[in-house]
């Protein structure tokens, strides 16, 4: 080895030690003194665990466990032989044409308030009220999910929620339901870690990486860059979309699309003409539609209301009891109106008039 390539292999060796302390260093330092939070692996929380566990469908990273009872928050959450926050169904196949199963996230779940006043069961308990229950024995299963996205929900539709045999889908969507990586606490805690997740420098990195695509893709804002065309979160939705079609249509099902507004904490208690999100309603609107779904824009019902009444205060952006009755009167209200399209059979003869 001449004297040349002696002296580049030797600074060349030089700076790759000196890279290699300068990252351990770094490593250390944030460790000790700045540790990075985003993808951080999660520190083995049971209190995450409470009614739910790694699920057995492929592709899905949990499901909640069945006939458990807890209290969180003062709220009673009991689930079914079946994993479900539901009662017991009369049976799991059926072939009653008034069978109606919701699947969604924590909005549809009922997260913050007690299982019967979570839309679902409130809109079980107006159909059994209505003029129709005399031809239709409705019975309304709640499939929700903490934390679920379009795509989780899809998988849950095709490998659980078919074989109860619903004639009716109720698709609950919510403006983060394109969110396919595990940024959620739940699915955070279920993932399998990717080994980037173990350093600090890399989760810095993909940190600055993230939050150049939500200005990039979203303006800034998280729902408008979950949203964006042609990306591959929006891309989630779209494939979730599809496949529920390719479930739902050669079993007759009829789907509707719940869009649920999405409240943040700045736009609490202003007027609902300022409400940001009315393209992204629009976007998952055209979306249903162009798969034969029919569309409830449940921002339509609440927006004859203060929108501090229909969600929880401060930092919680889930439906009060009555942002939930708002939802079950809209979905009562198309089920009913297309009552022979949904169910089959005769129109329920309207209520006669008393004087």
């Amino acid at each position: 080895m001449t004297g040349g390539k002696k002296k580049w292999t030797s600074l060349l060796l030089l700076s790759s030690s000196s890279a290699l302390l300068t990252c351990v260093l770094v490593e250390v330092g944030l460790a000790l003194f700045h540790p990075v939070h985003f993808r951080r692996p999660p520190s083995g929380n049971l209190k995450l665990r409470l009614f739910h566990r790694p699920s057995a469908i492929p592709g899905l990273s949990y499901e909640m466990e069945p006939n458990r009872e807890i209290v969180r928050r003062g709220i009673q959450i009991r689930t079914n032989q079946y994993g479900m926050r539901d009662t017991e169904p009369s049976t799991e196949t059926t072939d009653s044409p008034c069978r109606i199963a919701v699947i969604g996230d924590s909005y549809t779940f009922g997260l913050g308030v007690a299982a019967e006043l979570a839309y679902p069961k409130v809109l079980e308990k107006r159909l059994r009220n209505s003029p129709a229950a005399k031809n239709c024995p409705f019975e309304v299963l709640n499939f929700g999910v903490n934390g679920y996205s379009s795509y989780d929900e899809a998988l849950l539709l095709r490998y659980r929620v078919v074989n109860f045999d619903p004639r009716v889908l109720i698709v609950g969507y919510v403006l983060n339901d394109p969110e396919i990586d595990p940024i959620q606490p739940l699915h955070a805690y279920y993932a399998k870690l990717e080994w980037w997740q173990y350093s600090n420098i890399l989760r810095m990195i993909a940190g600055v990486k993230y939050r150049w695509e939500v200005n990039q893709l979203g303006g800034g804002d998280y729902y408008k860059y979950l949203h964006a065309p042609g990306r591959r979160k929006w891309q989630s939705v779209v494939d979730a979309f599809s496949d529920i079609r390719q479930v739902t249509a050669p079993r007759n099902i009829r789907v509707i699309v719940a869009i649920l507004p999405e409240l943040e904490l700045e736009f609490k208690g202003r007027p609902w003409s300022e409400y940001p999100f009315r393209a992204l309603h629009k976007q998952v609107s055209e979306l249903a539609i162009q798969n034969g779904f029919r569309v409830v824009d449940i921002l339509d019902a609440f927006s004859e209301h203060p929108s501090q009444d229909v969600v929880f205060p401060g930092i919680d952006d889930h439906p009060t009891p009555l942002g939930h009755e708002l939802a079950a009167q809209a979905l009562e209200k198309e089920l009913l109106a297309e009552y022979t399209y949904f169910f089959g059979g005769k129109p329920p003869e309207p209520a006669s008039a008393t004087h």
